[in-house]
C-alpha cells in the first residue's frame, strides 16, 4: 500500500517537475496543428438523394408482368440484387465514370495524365451508396463548392443516359422479337382460319348448334308426315282396291318420307344445297369443328395480346422520359466538410501529452541509470556524444 502510495506521489511529482515541458509542447502541437490546419485546402461535399427506381422501368418484357408478381419478400433474399443494387452498379461502372471525367476534364483538376490514377482520384471523393429505404445516396468531394455540385450532376445524368439507352435497347429488341412472332402468328391465324373455310365448305358446316337444331326439327317433321301418311295408306288401302291409283299414290308419299328420313339419318344422296348435317356425321362434324373452331380462337386470343405487347413496346421505345427520380438534387454546400479543424488540434493535443510523456520518462530514465549503474550511463552518454559530434558535422560547425 505504502509502495502504490509512494509511486502515485511520485508520479505526481514527476509531472509537476516537467510540468513546463507539458505546458509549452501542449501549446505548440495545439498552434501548430491550428496553423496547418488553417493552410489546409477546404474540401467541399455536394449530396444528392435519388428514390428507388420503378419497378416497370427496371424490368424486361412486360409480357412477364402477365405472370404475377414476385413476392416482395424475395428481393431481400442474399443474392438476388434489387434494383436500387443495380442503380448503384451502374454509378460504378467504368462507363459512367469516364463520362463524368470526361465532361468536368478531371484529368486537370486531378493534375494527371494517367487515366487510371484519374479513375482511382475520383472513386476516393466519391461515395456511392443506398439506404436501408432503397434510396440511392450520391456524395461528391471536392475543392471547389460549384466542381462538388457539378460532379454530382454529372453522375446523375449518366446514370439516366445509361437507362434510357438500356430502355431503348431493350424495347427494340422486345419490339423486334414481337414483330417475329405477330408474323408468325398472322401465318398460323390464316392457316386455322381456311381450314375452319375448307371444314365447313365440303360438309356445309355453318354453326354445328344451329344445324343439329335443324336437322332434329326436320327429323320430327318427317316422322309426323310419315306417320300422317301410314293412316291414310292403311284407311285407303281397306277402303279401296290395292291397286286404285290414289292407294298407289299414298303408298308412294309414304316411301318417299322414308326416303327422306334415311337420308337425314345417313346423309346418302342429299340435295347440294342442303345445310342439314346428317345424324350420323354429327359427333364426327362437332368434335372436328370445335377442335378447328378453338384453334383459330387461340391464334385470336394470342394475336390480341402480342399487338398490345407490341404497342407497347414501341412506345417505350419511342419513350424519352426521365428514368430516375430525383428526392434531393445537389446543392452548394455552406460549410467544408474537410479538414476537421476542431479534430486537428484535438489530435496535436493528444500526441503533445504523449510525446511529452515520453521525453519525459527518457530524460529521467538517464538520470537514475547515472546513479544505479555508472558504467552503462558512461557508455550512453558517450554514444550521444558521438551523434552531438555527426550532427555539427553535418549541419552545424565542429568545435
Amino acid at each position: 500500500m505504502e509502495k502504490n502510495k509512494f509511486n502515485v506521489v511520485d508520479g505526481f511529482s514527476l509531472l509537476v517537475k516537467w510540468r513546463k515541458l507539458f505546458v509549452y509542447n501542449f501549446l505548440i502541437f495545439s498552434i501548430l496543428a491550428a496553423v496547418v490546419s488553417l493552410l489546409l485546402p477546404k474540401w467541399y461535399t455536394a449530396s444528392c438523394t435519388l428514390l428507388p427506381p420503378d419497378q416497370s422501368e427496371s424490368s424486361g418484357l412486360d409480357i412477364l408482368s402477365l405472370l404475377g408478381d414476385l413476392p416482395k419478400g424475395l428481393s431481400g433474399l442474399p443474392g438476388m440484387a434489387t434494383p436500387s443494387d443495380i442503380y448503384v452498379a451502374i454509378l460504378k461502372s467504368r462507363n459512367v465514370r469516364d463520362s463524368v471525367i470526361q465532361d468536368l476534364d478531371l484529368h486537370k483538376v486531378f493534375k494527371t495524365d494517367n487515366h487510371e490514377d484519374c479513375l482511382a482520384m475520383l472513386d476516393d471523393v466519391t461515395k456511392l451508396d443506398k439506404s436501408e429505404e432503397d434510396m440511392i445516396l450520391i456524395k461528391t468531394t471536392a475543392r471547389s463548392k460549384k466542381l462538388a455540385v457539378q460532379m454530382a450532376e454529372s453522375f446523375v445524368h449518366h446514370l439516366d443516359r445509361v437507362n434510357k439507352t438500356k430502355r431503348f435497347t431493350s424495347a427494340r429488341y422486345t419490339r423486334e422479337f414481337i414483330e417475329k412472332r405477330l408474323a408468325d402468328n398472322e401465318a398460323d391465324l390464316r392457316r386455322t382460319a381456311e381450314a375452319l373455310r375448307d371444314f365447313q365448305r365440303r360438309h356445309r358446316v355453318i354453326s354445328i348448334e344451329e344445324q343439329t337444331k335443324a336437322a332434329i326439327t326436320a327429323m320430327a317433321e318427317l316422322e309426323a308426315q310419315i306417320a300422317l301418311s301410314e293412316v291414310s295408306y292403311n284407311m285407303a288401302r281397306h277402303q279401296m282396291d290395292p291397286s286404285h291409283p290414289e292407294v298407289q299414290q299414298l303408298r308412294l308419299k309414304r316411301e318417299e318420307l322414308k326416303k327422306q328420313v334415311a337420308k337425314l339419318e345417313t346423309g346418302t344422296r342429299m340435295d347440294s344445297t342442303s345445310y342439314v348435317v346428317p345424324f350420323d356425321k354429327l359427333p364426327d362434324y362437332g368434335l372436328q369443328y370445335a377442335f378447328l373452331l378453338r384453334d383459330v380462337e387461340v391464334q385470336k386470343a394470342i394475336y390480341k395480346l402480342l399487338m398490345q405487347q407490341y404497342e407497347q413496346a414501341r412506345i417505350r421505345e419511342a419513350k424519352d422520359t426521365p428514368t430516375i427520380q430525383i428526392l434531393d438534387k445537389p446543392v452548394e454546400p455552406d460549410k467544408r466538410s474537410k479538414p476537421k479543424r476542431g479534430i486537428i488540434v484535438i489530435s496535436a493535443a493528444l500526441l503533445s501529452v504523449f510525446v511529452s510523456l515520453l521525453i519525459m520518462s527518457l530524460f529521467e530514465y538517464v538520470n537514475r541509470l547515472k546513479f544505479a549503474d555508472p558504467a552503462a550511463h558512461a557508455q550512453l552518454q558517450s554514444a550521444v556524444d558521438v551523434l552531438k559530434n555527426d550532427w555539427r558535422g553535418w549541419f552545424g560547425r565542429k568545435k
